[in-house]
């Protein structure tokens, strides 16, 4: 590498000669790799992506190459490398998408290298819709969330995460379904839904239903002596009752021909 003479003489059978030269210089290509964004990388939408190249030269000094930058086919920036070949172009604001970067290296005899990347931008899916049904509950109710209407940028199958809360605080139960044996009168039920495209998750959304009280049963009724009664006898009345929010309190009536009579 480096300037080199050529020459070339002729001479005739008299003796008489003639001298040509060209002067010229010899050098190698620069050579180029882009090291961010990588080839072929994903990245998500927000991230901080350095745009970032390494460069050298057998003939000169890294700092003294012209760099060109191009992204999406823009000229983007002639930012140059630094005396180690390291180059660096200030990050833009990419859509979520496809794109390419191109970096070229020219060095003082004109000679050129580049480097293409192309990558793409991950963008987050859409806040879901979420519901939870029935919207009146009680503890003997089984709850189930719906989440749905997510949609991603790049056409990805979204998927969701769900957690329940109780008054606002964070429980152990997640999933679609809420049993009714976890849930107290008075409480109120939180669903918080996710939305995922496999990379990174979209801003969530949320639904609630308040648990209300379970009006008791009679579960058993028997009334003594059974038939046939006569006008003597005393009656007497027993029932229970079931209640899962509470222990019942039982009170009789006695009707007579559907009128109230006293006990």
């Amino acid at each position: 590498p480096g300037p080199h003479t050529l020459s070339l003489s002729v001479s005739d059978e008299l003796g008489a000669s003639c001298l040509a030269q060209a002067r010229y210089t010899a050098s190698t290509p620069p050579a180029v790799s882009l090291t961010s964004p990588l080839d072929g990388g994903v990245y998500l939408d927000g991230e901080a992506l350095a745009f970032s190249a390494e460069v050298s030269d057998a003939d000169e000094a890294p700092d003294a190459l012209v760099l060109s930058w191009e992204l999406d086919g823009t000229l983007a920036g002639s930012d140059p490398a630094d005396s180690t070949g390291t180059a660096v172009l200030a990050p833009a604001e990419l859509e979520p998408g496809e794109h390419s970067l191109l970096v070229s290296a020219t060095d003082s005899t004109g000679q050129t290298a580049s480097a293409v990347s192309a990558f793409r931008i991950d963008g987050a899916p859409s806040q879901p819709a979420v519901s939870i049904s029935p919207a009146t509950a009680t503890t003997a109710t089984d709850l189930y969330a719906t989440a749905s209407d997510s949609t991603d940028p790049e056409g990805g199958v979204v998927t969701y995460g769900l957690v329940w809360l109780a008054d606002g605080a964070a429980t152990s139960h997640t999933g679609a379904s809420l049993p009714a044996a976890v849930t107290e009168k008075g409480q109120t039920w939180t669903v918080v839904a996710t939305p995922s495209d496999g990379l990174q998750d979209g801003p969530p959304a949320e639904a609630s239903v308040f648990i209300e009280n379970t009006p008791p049963a009679v579960t058993g009724i028997s009334v003594v002596p059974a038939s046939p009664v006569y006008n003597d006898d005393v009656l007497l009345c027993a029932a229970t009752a079931d209640d899962p929010d509470e222990t019942p309190a039982l009170s009789y009536r006695w009707l007579q021909g559907g009128a109230e009579r006293s006990a």
